[in-house]
């Protein structure tokens, strides 16, 4: 500070100079600077004994600090509580003592408020640092308990800033001094400011931690007094029903509101304000609707003696908010009615970015527009809390936008003075103290970064958790070092909770993180406040309940007084190891998963018209994703992710259904690869097939008068496909084998085309000699016999052995069961898009479609031999025939060379083997 002593020296000269020649007036100047000592100064006694006069006895005392307090004065110039005084402290003290009994010294502090860098090599470090923590606290000092100034102060940050400052300070108050009269002492009496009487002492824990401060928390809320009381000031503007307090996240927005604001309106800070009514509104808390959550939280008031009201008051309120902003104002004015003229109602929607990060995104418009129209509405107040990154999406909405423009509440970071506050006057008012120094070291240690507030307040409440666990009242420097100090303390604290934790209990922190965080499309993570059902899994509660009294998580109530947790802050997201390693690991499924929330949700709102679904492809991701995150849905969301493939199947389950959208839907689960057991392949590339268990009976064929004995049987589901059939054709032991023509009375030299080569549609363009190679081929590669059925094997599978089913299904037609002409398709479908067409068994296609060959000759029934007559059976119609053609009991013979579009076959077996292939 020499540069500004040398300032302050000439300033003096200059207007000694400028007094002697205009008033006759000579200046003393009285100085305690050590000579070539820096800032040093002497001590009192040392003043003293070299004839200089006290501060106090003076009429103008400069002081002037930057980085350094001085040198700490001997014991016997110990303060009140037994701390020591420095030099230039002392010098101040016995100044202002004196100026509050007569009104003299005048005093001109000054204070440089541009901090010099200190550089992390320098040996004075440590004692540096030190100091500049001590100036923090000795400008902490000009506050008052309630956070006003009581003592002034100057800034600067310039020389040039110092000597306009000083010059022209010290001619106003030199004029000041020399023509005022002198006054009678008992007017100093009444100006003295008396001593307040000491607040009582707080019984709680003095520092949250991580959640804001409540209400009833006042007495131990520091430092924000200014705020405070621009908030009331801006309040009692007639004109200001809507007030937007942004910051950072941690710079403290709710505790203000809480623990700054609302006692003092239930003080009556604005006349009438002790009459107003305060309802707070997270707006994402219960299930992402905001109306539902404003609706619950003004429900109570509503539910009073005398109010008719419906049991589902909360939701019927809701659904009317959501359709008429208007329902809003009739709420209000409802809620007010009977309370005293003038009391209004504040609604106070904190956390407000959740409309955009939680909030469902149906919701966001409409609720916003609500929130717009409540500032409109007499007796009610609109207040909000936004964190400063979402500020820019407000201004996105005309109708936040325009009352931001003037509603704006800007909550900065606090300066150190008011810092030193929060981090001493908690602890004093609950009988705690620093040891020495260790206030310093926490005002020092706290940026001035987002998150420097909450991870002090969490170091704060571990070191009086520290001291309380000794029986001490002590927060002492081994606490403060072995938690890490202020950045340190939340990450140990929480990996400390999680070790005392069985395995089991750990194993759920998982699941927890899962149901807590949202990840938004930017890979922000925000909190997510659920309803969670705790009591079926102990393992998840037991964790929760330790959290909770960690306060890392806090627990609220939702809906209908269900539990609500919440991560108690977002400092943990950089703050907890385990919370910030998940998120890493899990940040791009979170984001995935939470569109795949806001899609679920638009699909649903949609009447869940196709159009809002994902497709298959896009769905694959998904099912990926939920094998890692194994997250709760709920039930629209499960609904949602059904693969295409999926829906479509349940969609054929309509019996309404056309038959061009049944052939489109075959269509498309082809395109898709259609995954329905018994269509395709197997993974070794053999055909799969379903079997179907057909029970024994006689049949009866219309060209025999006498029954016939079935065994039972299994047979096909379906017809062979395409793509089934096409895997013999590609095999190197299949179609172009010998070994499986031998005995045939035909073998072709290659494969019947297919008119419509599309994998899940039956084969056609198939001779019974080709239908017999396959089986043949079949029955090697897995091992057991599988042949085509004989005709009365079909026929008991496919009436299921009740004689009276003329169809499949029953005795009566029905179109809307069965590909045949009466369809007006002209072509083949995909197998099985017609199941409400299935025979008792389960076996489909058996009614329309193609033809399907049988075993057996057809003048010869009992013939099933391999030479004969070359015409053999063929059951169940196609689809360029008739309804006639389709019952259980016609027939037909073609040629066992004949191909042709309507002809196919199905395979049966005695006794599938269990494994590929099998059941």
């Amino acid at each position: 500070m020499a540069d500004e002593h040398s300032i302050a020296e000439r300033v003096i000269a200059q207007v000694n100079a400028d007094l002697q020649q205009r008033r006759g007036v000579q200046l003393e100047l009285v100085s305690w600077a050590r000579d070539g000592a820096g800032s040093a100064q002497l001590s009192p006694a040392e003043a003293e004994d070299a004839g200089l006069p006290h501060p106090s006895v003076c009429d103008v005392v400069i002081v002037i600090l930057w980085g350094q307090m001085g040198a700490t004065l001997p014991p016997e110039y110990a303060k009140p509580n037994g701390g020591t005084f420095s030099d230039l402290e002392w010098i101040y003290r016995d100044a202002s003592r004196q100026a509050r009994q007569t009104g003299t010294p005048m005093i001109m502090a000054y204070r440089r408020t541009v901090d010099e860098p200190l550089a992390m090599d320098d040996p004075d470090f440590f004692t540096k640092r030190e100091q500049r923590a001590q100036v923090e606290s000795f400008f902490g000092t000009f506050h008052n308990e309630a956070g006003a100034l009581r003592d002034n102060y100057n800034t600067y940050t310039s020389r040039r800033a110092f000597l306009e400052h000083v010059e022209h300070h010290l001619t106003l108050l030199i004029e000041l001094l020399l023509d005022a009269p002198p006054l009678p002492q008992e007017v100093f009496e009444e100006l003295e400011e008396p001593t307040p009487p000491p607040p009582p002492r707080w019984l709680g824990m003095p520092y949250p931690g991580l959640r804001p401060f409540m209400p009833e928390e006042a007495p131990i809320f520091c430092g924000r007094a200014r705020e405070t009381e621009a908030l009331i000031e801006r309040l009692s503007d007639p004109a200001g029903r809507f007030l937007a307090i942004n910051g950072t996240s941690g710079s403290g927005k709710s505790s203000l509101v809480n623990a700054g604001l609302l006692p003092h309106l239930h003080a009556d800070a604005i006349p009438g304000s002790r009459d107003w009514l305060y309802v707070r509104v997270v707006p994402g808390e219960i299930e992402g609707d905001p109306f539902l959550t404003l609706a619950s939280r003004l429900r109570p008031f509503l539910e009073q003696p005398g109010w008719q009201h419906a049991s589902d008051l909360a939701e019927r309120l809701a659904g009317e908010f959501l359709d008429n902003p208007d329902a809003l104002r009739e709420t209000c004015h409802q809620v007010l009615a009977g309370r005293r003229d003038g009391a209004e109602m504040l609604l106070f929607f904190d956390q407000f970015e959740e409309v955009f990060t939680v909030v469902r995104p149906e919701f966001r418009e409409p609720f916003i527009h609500l929130v717009a129209y409540a500032a409109t509405v007499e007796h009610l107040r609109v207040l909000i809390t936004l964190r400063a990154d979402y500020y820019a999406q407000c201004l996105e909405w005309p109708g936040l936008a325009v009352l931001l423009q003037n509603g704006s509440f800007p909550l900065g970071v606090p300066d150190r003075a008011a810092l030193y506050q929060m981090i001493t006057q908690p602890a004093q008012r609950a009988g705690f103290e620093f040891e020495s120094v260790l206030d310093h070291r926490l005002l020092a240690d706290t940026s001035n970064e987002p998150g420097g507030l909450p991870r002090l307040a969490f170091a704060l409440r571990e070191l009086v958790r520290a001291a309380e666990e000794r029986g001490e009242s002590v927060l002492r420097h081994a606490d403060y070092d072995e938690m890490g100090g202020v950045h340190g303390a939340v990450g140990r604290r929480a990996r400390m909770v999680l070790d005392d934790l069985d395995q089991a209990a750990r194993d759920e922190l998982a699941h927890l993180f899962r149901t807590l965080v949202v990840v938004d499309e930017f890979g922000a993570a925000t909190r997510h406040i659920p309803q969670i059902r705790l009591a079926d899994i102990p393992a998840r509660a037991r964790l929760v309940r330790t959290l909770v009294d960690a306060r890392l998580l806090t627990q609220g109530s939702g809906r209908d007084h269900q539990p609500a947790l919440e991560i108690a802050h977002d400092i943990l997201f950089e703050s907890w190891p385990a919370l910030v390693h998940w998120i890493e690991g899990t940040q791009d499924d979170l984001r995935l998963l939470r569109r795949l929330g806001l899609a679920a949700r638009e699909w649903d709102d949609n009447d869940r018209a196709r159009a809002f679904l994902w497709p298959d492809e896009r769905l694959l991701p998904v099912y990926d994703m939920l094998d890692r995150l194994e997250p709760d849905l709920d039930p629209v969301t499960r609904d949602f992710i059904k693969l295409e493939g999926d829906q479509l199947v349940d969609e054929l389950r309509d019996p309404n259904l056309s038959h061009t959208r049944r052939l489109a839907i075959g269509e498309r689960l082809a395109e898709l690869g259609d995954h329905r057991p018994g269509v395709g392949l197997q993974p070794d590339g053999l055909p799969d097939i379903v079997w179907c268990h057909v029970p024994g009976g006689r049949v009866v064929l219309d060209s025999e008068e006498r029954s016939i004995a079935v065994e039972p049987f299994y047979i096909a589901r379906y017809p062979i496909t395409f793509i089934q059939f096409q895997s013999f054709i590609d095999a190197e032991d299949g179609f172009d084998s010998d070994v499986w023509w031998a005995g045939l009375g035909t073998r072709p030299v290659e494969p019947g085309p297919q008119s419509w080569p599309i994998n899940n549609h039956p084969r056609e363009h198939v001779s019974w000699y080709e239908a017999v190679a396959f089986c043949r081929w079949l029955s090697a590669r897995r091992g057991y016999m599988i042949r085509l059925p004989t005709e009365w094997e079909w026929q008991q599978a496919a009436s299921g052995g009740v004689p009276v089913n003329v169809y499949p299904w029953g005795k009566t037609w029905d179109a809307q069961r069965a590909n045949t002409s009466e369809s007006k398709l002209g072509r083949t479908t995909a197998v099985g898009v017609y199941p409400a067409g299935a025979s008792p068994v389960g076996a489909l296609d058996m009614s329309g479609g193609v033809w399907e060959w049988c075993l057996n000759e057809h003048a010869d029934p009992s013939y099933t031999g391999l030479s004969g007559n070359p015409r053999h059976a063929t059951r169940g119609g196609a689809w360029g025939f008739d309804k006639l053609a389709a019952q259980t009991t016609s027939r037909d013979w073609p040629d066992a060379a004949y191909r042709f579009n309507l002809l196919g076959f199905r395979v049966a077996c005695a006794f599938p083997v269990s494994g590929p292939g099998g059941f």
